[in-house]
């Protein structure tokens, strides 16, 4: 039998405090130090203090207490070479999966600020760093790249190259792993490691729910509006995504007061050539919105007050565990922005507004067609577009699904990891959803019941593997 979590000795092994740390759990540390054993399951301490530290900024006294808490409870034995130097065994790999289990992952609190009135310079640092993304698991890959490209607008050639191969090796190393749980009877299951990146199963899941998605809008709406909002090329990518989505709000609220009545969407986040992202949006249930130029107006002016108050928004719509630090930072970034927008309207005399496409979207026969088509509409359905009639709408948008579904079907049969798709890439970076619809248009699924499995973490499997010792 294993050894009940809830006893005294677990619980005071999550009294260890990682004092200094921000936005880290002992959970993430445990899983860590297992995935470093799922490699060798002898390491050097001064190994496993060079890890911790650059991963999660660990004090080597701190690494010193928990190697010393480890060996207490039974997990890891210490063999001494020298008095600094001396190996680290894993003695019951089940002690430490034990441990994760009973671990509780924390929400990420700010550290409070200084009792000194912060400075600006302090402050849009600040808001900088609550805009890169924090992942309570996140691969070493895909961690390289959002610290390297989060923060940047737009992406040069170079760059996008570069971020393709931390894709590619992404893809690499999570095909050489498995993805461990623990069931409800306490045995451990091992799966492979699949994502909608990597498996045709997956992708065409994906494809297939989007055309049943258009198969019950088609039942129910005679009419919509497409629109495609986008933003200049001055907003970290995190930013203008969070303003994308605002705007739909705002949009979406409008019209339900006008008409009465709730409006679906369909909508398909993209990266255009230069990485910088926007939106098709299909709003159903309408059969029209406004006059392009009004409709400029009214977006401007909330795009104006999202980052007048950004802070508030963050608080209200993103984390609801903000401080009054991170409100106060944000809305000092916000101002930053608004000058750097109203800028680049100067410079660029043809930037018309935050709407690049608005048009009227009727059904006729049984397709849903454009009655202004978007001017890239003619190149893209081309490809998609299965009788060589009019271009219908699906196949303007299964375009972006396709193109992502080929590839992962590509990796998948041929095993070849070779990545020519930037749109792919973009979503990995930004962990978007291919696409996004409103629960009204979604496909029925019958509720499953829960599996009891619990998620332990992902780990190599090589011959000499502690795995294979529990998985037997």
């Amino acid at each position: 039998m294993y050894k009940d979590l809830s006893s005294q000795g677990y619980k005071n092994f999550y009294t260890f405090r990682t004092s200094g740390i921000v936005d880290t759990t002992r959970e993430q540390i445990l899983r860590y130090i297992l995935y470093l054993f799922s490699e060798d399951r002898i390491i050097l301490n001064t190994y496993l203090t060079k890890k911790l530290t650059q991963r999660f900024n660990l004090s080597r006294y701190q690494v010193y207490r928990l190697v010393r808490q480890l060996e207490k409870h039974g997990a890891i034995r210490k063999n001494v070479i020298s008095k600094k130097l001396y190996e680290i065994e894993l003695v019951d790999p089940r002690v430490l999966v034990d441990l994760i289990l009973c671990g509780c992952a924390r929400n990420h609190r700010t550290p409070h600020p200084a009792e000194h009135e912060p400075t600006r310079q302090e402050l849009l640092r600040h808001a900088r760093q609550l805009l890169k993304p924090r992942y309570q698991r996140q691969n070493t890959y895909h961690k390289k790249a959002t610290e390297k490209y989060s923060l940047k607008p737009t992406l040069s050639e170079d760059e996008q190259l570069e971020l393709s191969a931390d894709f590619e090796l992404w893809l690499m190393d999570i095909n050489s792993k498995i993805l461990l749980f623990e069931d409800f009877y306490g045995e451990l299951q091992a799966l492979p490691y699949k994502t909608r990146f990597n498996s045709k199963a997956k992708a065409f899941e994906i494809l297939k729910n989007a055309e049943e998605i258009f198969r019950i809008a088609k039942s129910q709406y005679s009419e919509a509006v497409f629109l495609t909002p986008t933003l200049p090329p001055i907003f970290p990518q995190r930013l203008a995504l969070w303003i994308l989505s605002y705007l739909l709000h705002r949009i979406k609220a409008y019209l339900r007061k006008k008409n009465k009545r709730t409006v679906p969407h369909f909508r398909v986040d993209e990266p255009q050539s230069s990485f910088n992202p926007h939106s098709h949006i299909i709003i159903f249930n309408v059969n029209w919105i406004m006059e392009k130029e009004q409709f400029t107006e009214y977006l401007e002016k909330h795009l104006m007050e999202f980052l007048k108050n950004l802070g508030h928004h963050y608080k209200k719509t993103i984390n609801n565990r903000a401080t009054e630090y991170d409100v106060l930072a944000l809305n000092e970034l916000g101002q930053v922005f608004i000058k750097k927008y109203n800028k680049y309207k100067k410079q660029k005399k043809k930037y018309s507004g935050p709407i690049n496409w608005l048009t009227r979207i009727t059904l006729e026969g049984n397709d849903y067609v454009f009655e202004n088509p978007p001017p890239d509409n003619a190149k893209r359905s081309k490809k998609t577009a299965h009788d060589g009639g009019k271009a219908s709408v699906f196949d303007y948008i299964k375009y972006y699904v396709m193109s992502n579904l080929i590839k992962a079907k590509q990796i998948e049969e041929d095993q070849k990891i070779k990545v020519d798709n930037p749109a792919l890439v973009w979503y990995w970076l930004n962990r978007r959803p291919f696409y996004y619809a409103s629960p009204k248009i979604r496909p029925s699924k019958e509720k499953k019941p829960p599996s009891g499995w619990i998620f332990i973490g992902s780990f190599y499997i090589t011959e000499n593997s502690f795995l294979l010792e529990l998985l037997n």
